[in-house]
């Protein structure tokens, strides 16, 4: 898929998230104007912040389309994690609040109003954001966007929390027992909090130009090591900002090749590695065969061939 359709599914799937979290805002308070009920107040809570992190997070994914330029010479690609990790902070502040009612409520139970319109309500999000996962998820498998995934995976939560709401309101309505809508809504929190914690560590992970995943680093390490010009290689370094990776090693050559040649060979092993990774931004520096140099190697170093 060419690059301008990829980015513009990514822009798609984060203006559905704005437009689902609106939507669900909207029709969950008529469900707590009519219920009082404080899980499905947690999940109001929930919904506006996701439309105020999904603004966020499309305006994020629509910086990190832009181009390199003079001033970012490795694109733009943090601005995703950037937004995700302000997601991570919003939700994580919003539980306080969120706890504080639930606590009350825990300890002076209210009864509730109209239960059919609260399950009416969750239902109705419940398959609402469904369906906006599935489209989101197909997004991310095509664009490995982080900040795509972090919707998704805040929305699959939702779903989670919404499924456990609508239990909790068919409880209230046929035994009559309303704290357990101070419980569920303490569950609610617990998984926002979780949510929060996976979201923002990997936001912090791709900020802090973590390693790629073992499983990308011994891709790259298989390329290299069955390719016929490479008599070996050292000092691997990969990292992710946004869908853009990056990728730098030693190569190591024949001694006795022309500069000319060098470069030739080098890049033969560009194309195989871009034919794995073919956004990948790749930088190879090479050197003589067996020549000593070990100014990275005790940090990360590959396993090296006889």
């Amino acid at each position: 898929m060419q690059k301008k359709n990829i980015d513009n599914l990514r822009l798609i799937a984060a203006k559905a998230s704005i437009a689902l979290a609106l939507l669900l805002a909207l029709v969950k308070m008529i469900g707590v104007l009519y219920t009082d009920s404080v899980s499905v107040l947690s999940s109001l809570i929930d919904s506006s912040l996701d439309f105020f992190a999904a603004m966020a997070t499309w305006y994020g994914v629509k910086i990190s389309m832009d181009p390199p330029d003079a001033k970012h010479r490795f694109g733009h690609g943090k601005a995703e994690a950037l937004t995700a990790l302000f997601q991570a902070a919003f939700i994580t502040g919003s539980c306080f609040f969120l706890g504080m009612e639930t606590l009350e409520r825990f300890f002076t139970p209210k009864p509730l109003g109209q239960e059919f319109v609260g399950l009416f309500v969750m239902g109705f999000a419940v398959v609402a954001t469904a369906l906006v996962v599935l489209f989101q998820l197909y997004v991310v498998r095509l664009t490995k966007s982080a900040a795509i995934k972090a919707q998704a995976m805040n929305f699959t939560g939702d779903i989670m929390t919404g499924v456990g709401i609508f239990v909790g309101l068919l409880i209230v309505k046929f035994t009559g027992y309303v704290v357990i809508d101070a419980i569920v809504a303490a569950i609610v929190i617990g998984f926002l909090l979780y949510s929060a914690w996976d979201v923002g560590s990997h936001a912090i992970d791709e900020l802090m130009d973590k390693e790629l995943s073992t499983e990308e680093r011994s891709q790259i390490e298989t390329l290299l090591t069955a390719h016929p010009v490479a008599k070996d290689y050292h000092d691997l370094r990969t990292r992710k900002a946004g869908d853009r990776i990056f990728i730098d090693f030693h190569l190591e050559l024949e001694g006795n090749i022309s500069l000319e040649e060098a470069h030739e060979k080098s890049h033969t092993v560009e194309d195989a590695l871009k034919e794995a990774f073919p956004d990948a931004d790749i930088v190879i520096h090479q050197e003589p065969h067996g020549l000593k140099d070990a100014r990275l190697d005790d940090l990360v170093c590959a396993p090296k061939r006889d």
